[in-house]
């Protein structure tokens, strides 16, 4: 019983998070990438960013605790970092990106970068351009952990 949910919040929240991820990569940045004024730009990513990176926290945490507990259940701890276990080696090294991402570099570095585009201190499309290529980084190496997931469960 307890497996079962667990299964179930782990699952629902890892689309919820990387549904937003997904979200932020292929609709909000080519929004904003034709947004004309560079202080829209900023408005509009700091207004979407802001509310989404409370929630990415929270799925995060939600993903890590339910992973541990599947993990626990399954024994899964001693298949990490061994060739039939990739998956979840796959799993926990992406999860543990994005929690050094959404919890240490994320809130500092995005703070500094919109600040000095704010005082034009940057070229803030060029920001924009990278950030979006940062994420579809992101969202590919977390499409290889839910490759990595479905991998192992069968």
């Amino acid at each position: 019983m307890i497996l079962t949910l667990s299964l179930m919040i782990h699952i629902i929240f890892v689309i919820l998070w990387m549904g937003g991820v997904g979200f932020v990569t292929i609709v909000l940045f080519p929004m904003i990438a034709r947004t004309p004024q560079p202080l829209e730009k900023i408005l509009l990513f700091q207004r979407i960013e802001h509310r989404y990176a409370r929630l990415a926290r929270l799925y995060a945490l939600v993903v890590g605790i339910t992973g541990l507990i599947n993990l626990s259940y399954f024994g899964g701890f001693r298949l990490l970092f061994t060739g039939y276990g990739w998956g979840i080696t796959v799993m926990f090294l992406v999860w543990v990106m994005w929690m050094v991402l959404l919890f240490g570099l994320e809130p500092i570095v995005i703070r500094r970068i919109l600040r000095d585009a704010q005082e034009g201190k940057m070229d803030i499309n060029a920001v924009f351009r990278r950030m979006n290529i940062f994420h579809w980084v992101l969202l590919s190496i977390s499409a290889l952990a839910i490759i990595g997931g479905v991998s192992f469960a069968h």
